[in-house]
């Protein structure tokens, strides 16, 4: 599941005003003068389902992220105290820091979609149709199922 959607390079390479109307849940400065934002899901998400991923690839088309900051359910969070152990910053390593915390702003996917003018893309993946198995309470044919939608098994 997936609880929480960060974007890298706020500051550097996105302006935090553009993030205004929706405001972070949290903001860490990751090294100096650049920052990772946080938003808490109001409900955490299927990482198989794609709707992370799909929200991930909003944020980047936006160019509200790093477009190198792929694969929503593994993101790497930078933690408050942690090191950004770039050999770039030199020894001792810069601390990370957190700037900002607010644990009650808590959002949708549709929320975050609307408020920061992000369009979803479009998942074109092939659907099985079970509504007669469902209906029936008959058995899913899951060869079909790994078939169309190349999946190894369920």
């Amino acid at each position: 599941m997936v609880y929480c959607m960060m974007l890298d390079d706020i500051g550097t390479r996105v302006a935090l005003n553009s993030l205004d109307a929706c405001p972070p849940s949290w903001i860490i400065e990751t090294s100096p003068g650049n920052f990772q934002a946080g938003y808490i899901l109001d409900r955490p998400v299927s990482a198989a389902g794609g709707q992370a991923d799909a929200l991930n690839k909003a944020f980047i088309a936006a160019g509200l992220c790093d477009p190198g900051a792929t694969g929503a359910a593994t993101r790497w969070a930078r933690l408050p105290v942690a090191v950004n152990g770039k050999a770039k910053y030199g020894y001792p390593s810069p601390r990370c820091r957190l700037a900002q915390w607010h644990p009650e702003r808590r959002y949708s996917i549709g929320q975050m979609v609307d408020r920061l003018g992000l369009t979803l893309p479009v998942d074109d993946r092939p659907r099985v149709d079970t509504t007669q198995a469902q209906q029936t309470g008959g058995p899913v044919d899951w060869d079909q199922v790994r078939s169309a939608t190349g999946s190894p098994g369920r």
